[in-house]
């Protein structure tokens, strides 16, 4: 279906002391962050006094991205990767590939450009040496590549995310962490790679032979469509797209619309404001607990990473898309005996800021791994 989705919103989102304060303007994206740290306050617990840091909100600007999708509103997509029930064998693995002909965006002051799909229902697998009971996701990663024909050479394709991110599907006899509905993953790609007066091809797989079949892959979520033609999926593919047009294009698809998208960014004047904080409780010894207060308009999610040296941060936490933004990181999970956490927020147009670092000295509070 040849259809540009233009979804309207406005949500100002804010936590405890924090809140927004009223702004004009069409100035440049900006987003908060600093790389300033929060002295320990008592040995071998993570305490951070959190820093309220004078930074203007703007909350009338209501430029919002333009979705390229197959169907008018891209909150339709909300069949197979939620929750439990039939899911249409529809999972994005080594040997399939999905392709979507997305419409021509309308004419617009665009300054960047994302790749995305709407993910779901991770397998899990047990953990080496641990209890039957624990889960982890099959290890993975799922690409996308866009064109404006079905061929994808290398230089077009994208890891989308690693699958340890994607909310893990339930299982009816072990209880499992991190089980949660679809949502939405994005990559930003070259703005020049999205064609602004063609049609565009977006290509969907899996370069990982672990994500093999609809037992150990995850699931691709769907809308309800109709008969006409803009949707294939190869599975005749092994890691990557098809090497040419005509098998690209072979099987089509009709009835269901598959999640993939593209979203372009207009200039906009947005910003975010954010502060955190970390402790420990006494009565939980093996957990980090991180709390933060963000205002902003339309905020879509936020995490916390670590960093052993202030420059390379990892993920580590599970993401969470709305308020009250409060984590809770295994101690374990942090490589080292000192490290530094901050947390990181992003918007829905793709503008971020981050936390001040909250230094951690773990000492007895981070137990051996077993």
């Amino acid at each position: 279906m040849k259809r540009t989705t233009l979804f309207i919103g406005m949500l100002i989102l804010s936590l405890g002391f924090v809140s927004g304060a009223s702004a004009q303007g069409r100035k440049p994206p900006v987003a908060s962050s600093s790389t300033g740290s929060a002295d320990s306050s008592r040995q071998e617990t993570v305490v951070s006094s959190p820093v309220l840091r004078s930074v203007p909100i703007p909350v009338s600007d209501t430029t919002m991205p333009v979705y390229l999708t197959e169907v008018p509103n891209i909150n339709d997509f909300s069949l197979f990767a939620n929750g439990g029930g039939w899911d249409g064998n529809w999972y994005v693995g080594y040997n399939t590939c999905w392709i979507s002909k997305l419409p021509v965006p309308p004419a617009g002051d665009y300054t960047r450009a994302f790749l995305g799909a709407k993910l779901g229902r991770m397998k899990t697998e047990s953990v080496p040496g641990r209890p039957s009971w624990e889960k982890q996701s099959v290890d993975g990663e799922i690409q996308i590549a866009v064109a404006p024909e079905p061929l994808w050479p290398q230089s077009r394709r994208f890891l989308l995310t690693p699958s340890r991110d994607i909310p893990m599907e339930g299982d009816s006899e072990n209880a499992v962490e991190k089980v949660g509905e679809s949502r939405w993953f994005w990559v930003e790609v070259p703005l020049k790679y999205v064609s602004l007066s063609t049609d565009n091809y977006v290509a969907l797989f899996s370069p990982s032979e672990s994500l093999s079949d609809a037992r150990r892959a995850p699931t691709l979520a769907a809308a309800w469509g109709d008969t006409r033609q803009n949707t294939w999926l190869n599975s005749g593919v092994k890691g990557e797209p098809p090497a040419n047009a005509v098998e690209a294009l072979k099987t089509g698809v009709t009835y269901f619309e598959p999640a993939i998208a593209i979203k372009l960014i207009p200039r906009n004047s947005r910003q975010i404001q954010i502060t955190a904080q970390a402790k420990t409780d006494d009565q939980w010894k093996d957990r980090i607990f991180v709390e933060a207060s963000v205002a902003g308009q339309d905020i879509q999610e936020a995490w916390v990473e670590f960093s052993t040296d202030t420059k390379n941060w990892h993920p580590i936490s599970q993401r969470i898309y709305g308020a009250p933004y409060a984590f809770s990181v295994k101690a374990a999970d942090v490589p080292a005996p000192k490290a530094g956490l901050r947390v990181g927020v992003r918007d829905i147009m793709e503008n971020r800021a981050y936390s001040e670092i909250l230094r951690v000295e773990l000492g007895a509070v981070n137990p051996a791994k077993k």
